[in-house]
């Protein structure tokens, strides 16, 4: 004889269905996170348009003799596209430019120009993830730094035969910032005359957490899923504190960060500053992240070109 069916209590059923959409939203919601931040793409020249910024050194009011786009090989070998252009001082500085997330090389036009005028070349180039390189993944600063290194490389080994190399400068904003900071303290340490970092964080998921919070966006469980899938997949590299890089920084730093900036917390830039050995904080008021150059462009502009100036051979 059949046994009878046993009945399926309806809320029992309804929990069951409320458990597999809580999972599906979790691991949907997870998913666009990771991927949101490992290929954000970029504001290219249609943001910039769009937004009355200047999107290559064209716009920055440069002949076409001063500059030029160029092809940069990356740490893995892979190819990026930038630009270099020749700056206003021979003797000045040679300043490397590193974007934030979600920027590139077209975004970073109005961040460098102040730097023209006071260095001997300023070059900037997509990293990862972003611009002309989309089909790579962004590592948000894990392996970035050797990038830097690489790319300034190349813009060293090409200058003419027997003359000595030029300081050289990182300027890097928000992401950029971190990966300049990590880039002093690691692959170019000793190699560097100075660092400039705008919007500077101290942790991996900082400006993450502070992105779904404006947004209205739940921070559990998107960011702690998203921390430990990347966790995992670099082997723990992502849990940095950019902190203990900072002791390792030997040549002078300029941070500039806004007071209530909604991304980077002024608090990181104040514990970064205070461990770099020869450190200079300069805090703007207002709520941005790194558009130092429209809220005081005057400024913004002194400081930068002052601590380019001081490394003047």
């Amino acid at each position: 004889m059949p046994r009878a069916a046993v009945p399926f209590p309806p809320l029992m059923g309804l929990l069951v269905l409320l458990a597999a959409s809580g999972l599906l939203i979790a691991f949907a919601g997870t998913w666009q996170l990771v991927r949101g931040t490992d290929r954000p793409g970029g504001r290219g020249v249609a943001w910039c348009i769009a937004n009355d910024r200047p999107c290559d050194p064209e716009d920055l009011g440069l002949p076409a003799d001063r500059w030029r786009d160029r092809v940069f090989r990356l740490s893995r070998g892979e190819q990026t596209r930038g630009y270099e252009i020749d700056g206003g001082d021979p003797d000045g500085p040679l300043v490397l430019v590193v974007h934030g997330h979600s920027a590139g090389r077209h975004h970073a036009m109005a961040t460098l120009a102040c730097a023209v005028p006071v260095a001997s070349r300023v070059a900037a180039f997509d990293l990862p993830g972003h611009g002309s390189v989309q089909k790579l993944f962004s590592r948000q600063g894990l392996r970035e730094p050797e990038d830097v290194a690489v790319v300034l490389g190349q813009l060293l080994a090409e200058r003419p035969a027997g003359t000595p190399a030029p300081p050289v400068v990182l300027l890097g904003y928000s992401m950029g910032a971190q990966i300049s900071l990590a880039a002093a303290a690691g692959p170019l340490r000793g190699q560097l005359a100075g660092v400039v970092l705008l919007a500077v964080y101290r942790y991996h998921g900082e400006p993450i957490r502070a992105f779904l919070r404006e947004h209205g966006l739940p921070w559990w469980p998107f960011q702690p899923l998203g921390d430990l899938f990347t966790a995992v997949r670099t082997r723990g590299a992502s849990r940095f504190d950019r902190v203990e890089a900072a002791a390792d920084v030997d040549c002078p730093a300029l941070l500039l960060s806004f007071r209530d900036d909604p991304l980077c917390p002024l608090a990181s830039a104040e514990a970064i500053a205070a461990a770099i050995p020869h450190a200079r904080l300069e805090v703007f008021d207002g709520v941005d992240h790194t558009d130092f150059h429209l809220r005081e462009p005057q400024r913004y502009t002194s400081l930068v070109q002052d601590f380019l100036r001081s490394h003047r051979p």
